[in-house]
């Protein structure tokens, strides 16, 4: 369906986020919104304000179970890409962080992670996120997101997507 124009994945995210809310309103077209939960029950998801805003529209809008999309990748796909990965697939250990950590510590001479500026640190965890998102989720099997997504939650959010669709 995206290849033939009838679904359009937009990632959002920080200052771009209400320029495309609004832009995506006026199209009065079905609108999706799955946003990373980030914080641990029983706090509400850190983007509970907009998903209730998103859902008094008539949208549909979710929040992840796990802290983010990385959580749901199972940890084997991550480690194979780099062995000296430490996560044990739980759901709100920070996967991005640690797959950056490892990244950076089976570099050769390299400095210790507590030595590098928190601005190479950010940008290696956005390099990380970026891998994790491609790489990592190219090597996922549907019986490895069994394992890791026991809740169906990904398969909910994309059938619910299919059903409007198809509708």
């Amino acid at each position: 369906m995206v290849q033939t124009g009838k679904l359009v994945f937009v990632p959002l995210g920080g200052s771009n986020l209400d320029l495309w809310i609004t832009t995506l309103e006026g199209l009065q077209l079905p609108e999706f919104y799955l946003t990373d939960r980030d914080l641990s029950p029983p706090a509400p998801p850190r983007y509970q304000q907009q998903l209730t805003e998103w859902s008094a529209r008539g949208c549909t809008a979710w929040a992840t179970s796990k802290r983010t999309l990385e959580n749901y990748l199972h940890p084997s796909v991550i480690a194979a890409v780099v062995p000296e990965y430490s996560g044990i697939g739980s759901d709100f250990e920070d996967v991005p962080l640690l797959f950056a950590q490892a990244t950076h510590s089976s570099s050769p001479n390299v400095s210790a992670w507590n030595e590098v500026s928190e601005e190479q640190r950010c940008q290696k965890v956005s390099a990380a996120k970026r891998r994790l998102n491609t790489v990592c989720v190219e090597s996922m099997t549907p019986e490895l997101l069994t394992q890791s997504d026991p809740n169906d939650d990904i398969r909910s959010w994309l059938r619910a997507i299919g059903q409007v669709l198809n509708g």
